[in-house]
């Protein structure tokens, strides 16, 4: 959903909670026949997106993910990061397109935040963490092996990742 603000579109936030953003990831996840650990790239494809590497990179500005209309998007990643990291911004700009132009239903060209911390980049966020690692299957796996570096292997994402899970997973 997108909204005037300023004189200029931004995207306005769901208000959904937690809870029900992680069982949206986790129906989208379903419904891809996505499994953690699974390539990004793939996911992207089936939901009609591609994804285009770029040099020149700001992490303050500049378009991420720029939504064309249902089923054509482009998520934009940085060549300098690395793919774990990658995995984690595919998710967090999926988690854009799902909520928040409503599988491009709400053509927007979306940017990088200044704050991330507003809500919109929240729930991104929020969808990521959920569509990556699951609730389920990230307590289960903690139960085997809760070391980040085990954690991480399995989840195929950053240690910074896991170590904010690990922080959030009761919030809901």
């Amino acid at each position: 959903m997108v909204a005037e603000k300023n004189n200029k579109l931004e995207p306005t936030p769901t208000n959904l909670t937690k809870k029900a953003i992680a069982n949206l990831a986790r129906k989208v996840a379903d419904k891809l026949d996505f499994k953690p650990g699974d390539p990004m790239y793939d996911v992207v494809k089936k939901l009609g997106g591609k994804i285009v590497y770029i040099d020149e990179w700001n992490p303050l500005e500049g378009e991420s993910l720029k939504v064309i209309g249902e089923s054509n998007f482009t998520i934009y990643i940085p060549r300098v990061t690395s793919p774990q990291r990658d995995r984690f911004t595919i998710a967090h700009e999926l988690g854009h397109y799902i909520l928040h132009s409503l599988f491009g239903e709400d053509p927007f060209p979306f940017n990088r935040k200044k704050n991330p911390n507003d809500r919109v980049e929240w729930e991104a966020n929020w969808f990521a963490a959920s569509f990556l690692m699951p609730k389920e299957k990230f307590e289960a796996e903690m139960k085997i092996d809760s070391s980040n570096l085990h954690l991480a292997s399995v989840f195929d994402v950053s240690i910074t990742a896991i170590i904010t899970r690990k922080n959030s997973i009761d919030e809901y």
